[in-house]
């Protein structure tokens, strides 16, 4: 496609016109009809124009079932991986929605940073050897099997790596969080 040019369906016919006819068929640049319209009437005219786009949004925003949630999270992927696409701020509304089923439905257990590493190790098909980010091969072997902890530069580089949060790593036990002893 052509800067500047873009392809409206509406009706289910297609029609190749300049941005300027794309904004006015999408309502953001109005007819001299649309302008001598009150303001209410203006939404009214919006308003339909929305509904038409809601009824195929809706369902990926509001779910409440383990099959919205799969189809949002393919919409997230989706969208993450087309920065460009029309609809990216989209994710700004379905993360956390996305989020919020996953604490309700998805509770992700307690685990110390040695599990989080084994299980990580074991995602992504790293053997001992294969984590630099933590040290020798040995001392990747001390932390899995809990004879040494993992240190603030390694948690940062592991986090970093593997695209988690640092506190990932970090087990935070119940009565700390809650403000306990």
């Amino acid at each position: 496609m052509e800067e500047g040019r873009e392809t409206t369906r509406e009706a289910g016919e297609t029609r190749e016109g300049t941005h300027e006819d794309a904004s006015r068929a999408t309502g953001q640049e109005g007819s001299k009809e649309e302008e001598a319209m009150t303001p209410a009437a203006k939404i009214a005219t919006e308003a339909t124009r929305v509904e038409r786009g809601w009824r195929d949004i809706r369902p990926i925003l509001f779910f409440d079932d383990e099959r919205g949630y799969e189809h949002a999270l393919a919409w997230v992927e989706f969208l993450m991986n087309n920065k460009s696409h029309p609809l990216y701020d989209l994710l700004d509304l379905l993360v956390p929605r996305v989020e919020e089923y996953e604490r309700k439905h998805h509770r992700i257990p307690d685990a110390s940073g040695a599990e989080v590493l084994r299980f990580l190790m074991e995602l992504h098909s790293l053997a001992q050897g294969d984590l630099p980010e933590v040290g020798t091969q040995s001392v990747v072997s001390e932390v899995l099997s809990g004879k040494r902890r993992l240190n603030v530069g390694q948690i940062e580089r592991l986090s970093a790596r593997f695209r988690v949060s640092p506190a990932t790593f970090m087990r935070i036990s119940k009565s700390r969080r809650s403000g306990g002893k």
